[in-house]
């Protein structure tokens, strides 16, 4: 059959096919060669088939017509006219039966495996284009067919494949001087072109990987493809051509391949064995670990790092000339500790890699270790290999030579075969062969025929013998050996034809016959894992999933490289637009998988493509024309709205970005306000009006609207560009405010930035803020941002406030004056805005407080007055969810009088421990305002005729924005404050609320924050029964009570006659009602003489002793203590009677030291109280002399005690009272008793004076 090469090359190749479908052996398919001209069975023509295939093989050779008969001279283009159309033939055969290949005989696979296999090997090698085009599209579709049964073979292939890529990049390189264009090579289009196609199969990369990465004696196949693709992707100089974008597009292939399959968690865990087999396999046992496709897929990660460490294990070994070579493996767990002589031996054996010299220098060393390992490898080597009963030995000492190589001395050769013939014969020995089997008698006749075969081998193949040795030269040599004159022929005709070979360290040579065999041998031990066959899809994907991350952890630096050199230096739009293709699969693969280094890297290159972080005002035209700009930008605003959560150290480069433009918004004269006013407002007054409005846009991009209303408003400088320029201008707007960064920080597109990302994003704002230390309005603008973030992300504030915090600190501890007060601006804002939030811990956020109070003495006076406002601002609006002690605690110590602070700071804050209480800051118990004259507002009740004549000047507030407003804060507040006082005071916050009221009344300058001060402990005083629960009340007094007393009854002392008439007031007022009624008797007691009396004994004689103005503070005392007495006089009248006794006398006393020298007013306000008390007392049977028609104590007490004892004790000490206290009245009130006696004659019934 004559076929011409027009015909030959009209015939369809198909380039790919999908996945095979399994073979029904039972049935026989029909098949139309090209050869034959009827349809052949395949089943019952095998002998045809082959016998067709071993032609073709024969004609791809290019002997096939050497073989023929005829002896005509043909020509070379005849030759490769028969190779072309046996590949087309070969083709066409693998693609009909492409689904039954796997089914096919042994005798068929032997041959493609082998002679087929080889012959397109070397006919690589063959210069014609089209040859080669057809051998590597046939290798193509054989891996579709029958890849598994043709590991080692496409190994050789792709090794062979890319080192022909490689020679042709180096000629290209090494003519790069002579042309800036590089032209690609032919024969590089077409191999590129096949490993493009092989990259879109979509488990080809994880197949290399697993298959040959993996494999401790296979090439990193995968990881030299992808450095092969990433050369050939871009020239070192000149222009793209055709070979760089097949090497980009096979690269963005085995992109695709990795993508088709995503990590799948479940779908791993569904196919791991239940033992966990892979987490504990040690990597000694990986090295004889054969994995296949139903292994848990994470052996393949094991396989790959233990691969890794053998490979640094073998370069240190090949490498070292110490005596520990074999250290490094025992510290990989490769070798056992301590090392055995078998484990060294099989080591030696099946590692490949390692120098053949250096395992001969180990061998041959007469050390006891090294001649234990010798023993163990000789017998591995005669155990394991079979014997060739026609050529017996020859195999066996071709295979150990082929081990090692010892050069040099020939004693260690002799010694080592010594040894080798010893152990020979022993084993065969023990194996009982028959003398025709086995002919040798005695170890010595082993080894003098090991030395004659390579004495033999010298011979034959050394180039400086000219006279070879002839058979029967080599057989009479040997006659004195007595050795069958069949096995002596046997040995010399086999070393004759196939040379005993000691492999060199380095060889130069192709693939040798010998070398192929052993492929051969190889290929039937282990099989290619194919993704592509019947295993289930679901397990295919599970392998995958764990493999592809680390293929595109391997290679994702020299894609990422490569698509960025050809990015930076086309201009062709649609080679960027396939670029910006395979950045977004990076993108989407290092985001699926959690490689942050990846993402981080991949976003920094695409910054540096986009020019934003170089934009400026003097380039912003440039940058409206440059489209590769904007596809940069616009594919870098894809995948931070896309996969922004997998973004680490990348925040720093979209901030550079987000710097750029705010800074030409700068540079324009454009007022950066409009971005932070949100934030400085915080301490602006209600109902003010700035003297610069500030104008907000609506549009969710107005970061930008300041750059653009300068295309509106500078007119002058729009009249001198031209329409060009205008039209680049207005480019660059619509593509900023497009593709806009801030948006995505604030989780107003792309959703929520994953934790860790906003983390450091948070971290990068502030490591810019401080590189632009030195720059304000850089510095507001990133503040600012820092705060839109944190409010954004609010519901998460828990795990950012304390990162959020130092920073802030940092920034008031450390910056100018405008940069605190826009820190603090924004530090108060976030805290009033997220402490609401159910997920803020308030007590973190309130520790901003603690900055503001040991900060806020050092601010000039104007931001002091500021801070206090802001402080107000957010305790009126939030104090509700304030809950805990700590976070009172931090409230409390901000509010407390600074006598640092402005007058007006410190109105400012008692103001705001105003708003803790339900009621008006007014004071409402004076009529009239808390910032006018105490004295003059006094309530002319009981204390009228002890006014002064003139109060005395109380200073003035000084002049501020915030002294004018001070009394209409709490009216301008949105928010009614009649909210019931136990949402703010509680008993966990009472003792520091009071500790903080009371630090104001010791403040020398303004006299109306010290009365308001007094008013509000009174408050406190009269809100202590309602925060206290039954439970807590027999404790209430010594924790609230008591306290307050303590604290306030000082002021009874004060100096200043104002304060101490204010605070007689107020708790006189504050005890006329019934706070005090759930105290026990024995707590009255203790109120009384421990309290009460002592504090109207201080005032007997004051220090400072001014006339008449000590007199109002001495009729509240005496009226406080009197009203006290008789609103509780049933329980204090159940005090022992010795302890009632005491404080009645005392109280005497004290009536009488006061009408002492006291004025008219003074005494009268004494003796009412007295005769008030009498009368009380008297009604109450209480004090009465003892007498029968009258009721008596004595009586009471007889009638619950019931003893006659009892009584007699009582009656005399109700007389001893009696006598004593008339007695004691009559020296210093005489006419009390005629007074009382003519009331009681008056009325028979004398009634109680009201105690309100």
């Amino acid at each position: 059959m004559i076929v011409s090469l027009d015909e030959f090359v009209a015939f369809p190749l198909e380039p790919a096919i999908q996945y095979p479908v399994q073979f029904n052996e039972m049935s026989s398919i029909p098949i139309v060669l090209p050869l034959f001209s009827t349809a052949v069975p395949v089943g019952n023509n095998v002998s045809s088939l082959t016998k067709v295939f071993v032609s073709l093989v024969s004609m791809i050779k290019g002997d096939y017509l050497e073989k023929r008969e005829s002896k005509m001279n043909y020509t070379i283009q005849q030759a490769e006219h028969v190779q072309l159309l046996a590949l087309s033939i070969t083709n066409n055969l693998v693609l009909r039966f492409v689904d039954v290949m796997e089914e096919f005989p042994t005798v068929l696979l032997d041959l493609i495996k082998g002679d087929l296999c080889k012959s397109l090997l070397e006919g690589m090698r063959h210069g014609n284009l089209m040859i080669f085009n057809r051998i590597l599209r046939l290798f193509f579709n054989l891996y579709i067919a029958l890849k598994k049964h043709l590991k080692h073979q496409f190994q050789v292939f792709f090794t062979q494949i890319l080192t022909q890529i490689l020679d042709v990049q180096q000629e290209n390189n090494e003519k790069k001087k002579e042309s800036k264009e590089t032209v690609g090579n032919p024969k590089q289009e077409v191999a590129l072109q096949i490993l493009v196609e092989f990259c879109s199969e979509p488990t080809f990369v994880t197949e290399l990987y697993i298959n040959y990465d993996c494999d401790f004696n296979s090439a990193n196949l995968l990881d030299i493809l992808c450095k092969f693709l990433y050369k050939n992707a871009f020239p070192v100089s000149g222009n793209l051509n055709n070979n760089h974008f097949l090497a980009l597009s096979g690269l963005q292939t085995m992109l695709d391949s990795i993508a088709f399959a995503f990590p799948n968690e479940q779908m791993a865990q569904n196919h791991s064995p239940k033992s966990n087999e892979s987490a504990v396999m040690e990597p000694s046992a990986l090295l004889h670990y054969v994995p296949t496709l139903n292994s848990p897929p994470e052996v393949f990660r094991l396989l790959k790092k233990t691969k890794e460490q053998l490979n640094q294990g073998i370069k240190h070994f090949n490498s070292a000339k110490s005596k520990d070579s074999l250290k490094i493996f025992q510290e990989h767990s490769l070798l056992p500790t301590p090392l055995t002589p078998q484990s060294i031996a099989s080591f030696f054996r099946t590692t490949s890699g390692l120098s053949k010299n250096k395992i001969g220098e180990f061998l041959g060393s007469k050390e006891e270790l090294n001649s234990q390992v010798l023993n163990s490898f000789v017998s591995d080597f005669v155990s394991e290999h079979h014997e060739d009963k026609h050529t017996p030995l020859v195999s066996t000492v071709r295979a150990f030579l082929e081990g090692f190589r010892i050069s040099g001395d020939s004693q260690v050769i002799l010694r080592i075969l010594e040894r080798f013939s010893e152990i020979y014969f022993d084993f065969h020995e023990k194996l009982n062969h028959s003398k025709e089997d086995f002919p040798f008698k005695d170890k010595e006749q082993v080894e003098s025929i090991c030395i004659s075969i390579i004495m033999l081998n010298v011979d034959l193949y050394n180039p400086k013998i000219k006279e070879k040795m002839t058979c029967q030269q080599f057989i009479d040599k040997m006659s004195d050996r007595s050795f069958p004159k069949e096995l002596l022929e046997n040995i010399y005709f086999s070393i004759k034809q196939k040379e005993l070979k000691i492999p060199e360290e380095n060889p130069n040579e192709d693939f040798s016959e010998n070398q192929w065999q052993t492929l051969l041998k190889r290929s039937k031990k282990s099989k290619f894992m194919d993704l592509s066959s019947s295993l289930s899809e679901s397990k295919a994907m599970a392998i995958a999933s764990v493999c592809n991350r680390d293929i595109f952890n391997s290679i994702w630096g020299s894609i990422i490289s490569a698509f960025s050199v050809v990015f930076d230096n086309s201009q062709d739009q649609r080679t960027l637009e396939e670029i910006a293709k395979g950045f977004r699969i990076c993108a989407s693969i290092s985001s699926s998988y959690l490689m942050f280094e990846v993402f981080d890297n991949l976003v920094i290159s695409i910054c540096k493509f986009s020019t934003l972080p170089y934009l400026n005002a003097s380039n912003l035209i440039a940058f409206g024309n440059d489209k590769k700009a904007h596809t940069a930008l616009e594919l870098l605003h894809h995948i931070i709205k896309q996969y922004g959560s997998n973004l680490r150290d990348g925040w720093k480069n979209i901030l550079d970005c987000m710097l750029a433009i705010h800074q030409v918004e700068s540079s324009l004269g454009i007022s950066t306000e409009k971005e932070i006013s949100h934030s400085s407002n915080f301490f602006d007054l209600p109902g003010t009006i700035k003297e610069k409005p500030i104008l907000k846009s609506q549009d969710s991009s107005s970061s930008l609207g300041g750059l653009f209303s300068w295309f509106r408003s500078s007119s002058n400088s729009i009249l001198t560009l031209s329409s060009s320029e205008l039209e680049a201008q207005q480019k660059a707007k619509e593509i900023l405010i497009k593709f806009n960064f801030k948006t995505l920080l604030e989780g107003e597109e792309g959703g929520q930035i994953h934790a860790n990302s906003l983390i450091s994003l948070i971290k990068a704002i502030i490591s810019a803020t401080n590189k632009q230390s030195n720059e304000e309005k850089e510095s507001f603008y990133l503040i600012h941002l820092l705060t839109r973030v944190v409010l954004a992300n609010r519901h998460r504030v828990f795990f950012l406030w304390i990162l959020v915090y130092d920073y802030f600190s940092q920034l008031v501890t450390d910056s100018s004056n405008e940069i605190k007060e826009f820190a603090l601006g924004n530090l108060l804002q976030m805290i009033t805005e997220v402490i609401s939030h159910p997920n803020a811990l308030p007590l973190q956020l309130l520790k901003c407080f603690d900055l503001i109070s040991k900060e806020i003495p050092n601010l000039p006076v104007e931001l002091q007055e500021k801070l206090s406002f802001g402080v107000f601002k957010f305790i009126r609006g939030n104090a509700r969810f304030i809950f805990s002690k700590g976070g009172w605690m931090k409230v409390f110590s901000v509010l407390e009088y600074e006598k640092s602070l402005s007058p007006v700071c410190n109105a400012l804050r008692i103001q705001t421990l105003a708003i803790l209480f339900p009621v008006s800051i007014s004071l409402d118990s004076l009529h009239s305002s808390p910032y006018i004259s105490t004295a003059s507002s006094m309530s002319k009740e009981d204390v009228s005729p002890f006014l002064p004549p003139s109060a005395p000047h109380i200073t003035s507030l000084r002049k501020s924005n915030y002294s004018n407003v001070i009394p209409q804060l709490v009216q301008d507040n949105p928010e009614p404050l009649n909210r019931s006082i136990e949402s703010y005071i509680t008993t966990d916050n009472y003792l520091l609320a009071l500790d903080a009221i009371h630090s104001f009344v010791f403040q020398e300058d303004q006299i109306k924050i010290v009365i308001e001060a007094l008013r509000l402990e009174t408050l406190m005083f009269q809100k202590v029964p309602k925060i206290v629960s039954e439970e807590e009340m027999p404790e209430a007094f010594e924790l609230f009570w008591k306290p307050f007393f303590d604290r306030y009854l000082t002021l009874f002392k004060d100096q200043r006659v104002e304060v101490r008439n204010a605070a007689g007031k107020f708790l006189h007022n504050a005890m006329s009602g019934n706070t005090l009624d759930k105290l026990q008797k024995n707590e009255f007691g203790i109120l009384l003489d421990k309290i009460l009396l002592p504090l109207l004994s201080d005032l007997i004689n004051p220090k400072v002793n001014e006339s008449g103005e000590w007199e109002i503070v001495k009729a509240f005392a005496i009226q406080i203590l009197s009203k006290t007495f008789l609103r509780h006089l049933s329980k204090i009248s159940q005090l022992p009677i010795a302890e009632f006794k005491n404080i009645w006398m005392k109280m005497l006393h004290i009536f009488s030291l006061y009408m002492k020298g006291s004025s008219p007013n003074l005494a009268e306000i004494i003796k009412e109280n007295l005769k008030n008390i009498l009368l009380v007392m008297s009604m109450s049977g209480i004090f009465h002399p003892n007498t029968s028609n009258s009721p008596r104590l004595s009586q009471k007490v007889e009638k619950e005690e019931g003893k006659v004892e009892g009584v007699e004790q009582k009656e005399y000490l109700e007389e001893d009272i009696w006598n004593m206290s008339w007695n004691i009245i009559d020296l210093f009130c005489p006419s009390l008793k005629e007074d009382l006696n003519a009331e009681q004659n008056v009325n028979n019934n004398v009634n109680v004076p009201s105690l309100n």
